[in-house]
């Protein structure tokens, strides 16, 4: 699924992903798996990203 950001968000104090950008991400239990534009994958806990990314799907 492709998954926007509908707010800043920084991850685990380590990551920072600006509102509006789009990125590849699959659920994993607890966590989302994003593909970062680097092509590495950052897990994230869902408790710390829900209501701040959205499903772009056809995008």
């Amino acid at each position: 699924m492709k998954v926007r950001f509908i707010d800043n968000v920084d991850i685990s104090g380590k990551i920072n992903i600006n509102k509006g950008e789009t990125f590849e991400a699959r659920e994993d239990g607890d966590f989302i798996m994003i593909r970062m534009k680097d092509d590495s994958t950052v897990k994230a806990p869902k408790s710390e990203i829900e209501g701040i990314l959205e499903s772009v799907e056809g995008e």
